[in-house]
């Protein structure tokens, strides 16, 4: 998502939470600490958490029916190129839109300026490290690994979050590597990401 789009979003939303204050009808729709749009106190992370549990959602039962059709190694390899397809035009945007501004296609700009622009809000990580060349996180809590879990995707959810992400990286930069040693959706306890810029 272009930084532009990413700040209008954000007007919007205050906007949007702005006139759900002053509507009385919108203070009794769900509970104090439910997830739900229309909730006037609703901050970037709460937002931005949401569209992550609507996209695990979507996600889990798209691929538990194509499972069903094709049987668990068919489908596997369907979603495999599907998330890699999916991560390929994120960082292919990604890369088009750092061009045209004249950034560097560095490690930095990726994380920084990434198309998840509130992200970074929205996880628990500690040992964090970002440079141009370097780009190191230990993740302590995640929604998508808490919601995986939830659903029972599995295998499935490892594959989410490898294939998609090491796909966008290679678009935006192939220079760029990504391993991710340690992930919760694999049964570690925390998930670590490392992005490394290869010289020459």
């Amino acid at each position: 998502m272009p930084k532009e789009s990413a700040l209008k979003a954000r007007e919007l939303a205050d906007e949007y939470r702005k006139e759900a204050k002053k509507d009385e009808r919108a203070k009794d729709l769900l509970p104090i600490g439910t997830f739900a749009p229309y909730k006037a106190n609703a901050t970037s992370t709460i937002v931005y958490e949401m569209e992550a549990m609507r996209l695990v959602y979507f996600y889990h039962f798209i691929s538990d029916y194509l499972i069903r059709l094709k049987g668990f190694n068919s489908a596997y390899y369907i979603i495999k190129e599907a998330l890699r397809r999916w991560g390929e035009n994120r960082g292919r945007e990604m890369r088009e839109d750092h061009q045209r501004r004249g950034w560097d296609l560095d490690v930095y700009n990726f994380i920084k300026y990434h198309d998840d622009p509130a992200a970074g809000d929205a996880w628990v990580a500690e040992n964090v490290v970002l440079t141009t060349e370097e780009h190191v996180r230990i993740v302590k809590k995640s929604l998508f690994a808490d919601t995986f879990d939830e659903l029972g995707t599995g295998k499935l959810g490892v594959l989410f979050e490898e294939e998609s992400l090491m796909a966008q990286v290679k678009a935006y930069n192939s220079s760029i590597e990504v391993t991710i040693p340690r992930l919760m959706e694999r049964g570690d306890e925390v998930s670590e990401f490392r992005f490394k810029l290869k010289k020459g």
